[in-house]
């Protein structure tokens, strides 16, 4: 729950009036603090993305896809599984716009 709690805090934080955030970050940080070799796992999956498709939202989505399956498997059916669940809902949800501009072609890219 301190997790979660931690990660809605930084998707949408009260200094910057509920917009803004680093949901992706808190949350790689909450998985290096829970199992830091599925942690090093989900980098290397966000690494490999951002490297072949040049777009920090969609790895950051395809990491957010594994996350609770990897949690699931570390874990098991506990609360810590499903509050990852919830947590990359929530990516996904703070990403709609970007999943849409990559739909239509026009998220900007790394380095762009």
């Amino acid at each position: 729950m301190v997790a979660l709690a931690a990660f809605v805090g930084h998707l949408y934080p009260v200094f910057h009036h509920f917009a803004g955030g680093k949901g992706v970050a808190t949350a790689a940080g909450i998985i290096l603090a829970l199992h830091w070799p599925m942690g090093l796992a989900l980098i290397a999956i966000w690494l490999c993305v951002a490297y072949g498709f040049r777009f920090a939202s969609l790895a950051s989505l395809a990491a957010a896809v594994v996350f609770p399956v990897g949690m699931f498997y570390v874990f098991g059916n506990t609360p810590t599984a499903w509050i990852a669940v919830l947590i990359s809902a929530l990516l996904f949800w703070r990403h709609r716009d970007n999943i849409r501009k990559l739909v239509a072609g026009r998220e900007s890219t790394i380095g762009r």
